[in-house]
């Protein structure tokens, strides 16, 4: 076989076992060849074809390529969730200047859409608060 065929062979393994990193267990080599090559290409599909039946046995859903452009945006409040500092995607995602938003109250930030819910888990807290204070 030429030695093209085999690096395209090699390139078809690294992108399966890729692809497996990632949590997609339905990629498979194809390969007619009959050699080492192929034997592993084999046992690759016999490993992804047992995790896949794992993951659906357990009930777990793969979402291999879903969060691709999930961003994660880390912010530490105080006790008045008053923005003490955050990580270097939150004024880049939110397009602030990072001095103007330190000290900030925390629900200033939020958007519109989400202001019921940040409302909601406020009330859910302070009735927590206030649970644990009589009862202590």
């Amino acid at each position: 076989m030429s030695e093209q065929f085999n690096q395209d062979r090699i390139k078809r393994i690294y992108q399966m076992l890729f692809e497996m990193a990632t949590g997609n267990m339905t990629f498979r080599i194809h390969d007619n060849s009959n050699d080492e090559l192929k034997n592993n290409a084999e046992a690759l599909n016999k490993i992804a074809e047992e995790l896949q039946k794992i993951n659906a046995e357990s009930g777990y859903i793969t979402a291999c390529y879903q969060y691709h452009n999930l961003i994660q945006l880390t912010f530490v409040l105080d006790n008045d969730f008053v923005l003490l500092s955050f990580n270097n995607e939150v004024p880049l995602t939110l397009k602030y200047n990072p001095d103007t938003i330190v000290n900030t109250d925390f629900g200033k930030l939020i958007a519109q859409q989400s202001k019921d819910i940040w409302n909601g888990i406020l009330d859910e807290l302070n009735k927590t608060l206030i649970t644990t204070l009589l009862c202590n």
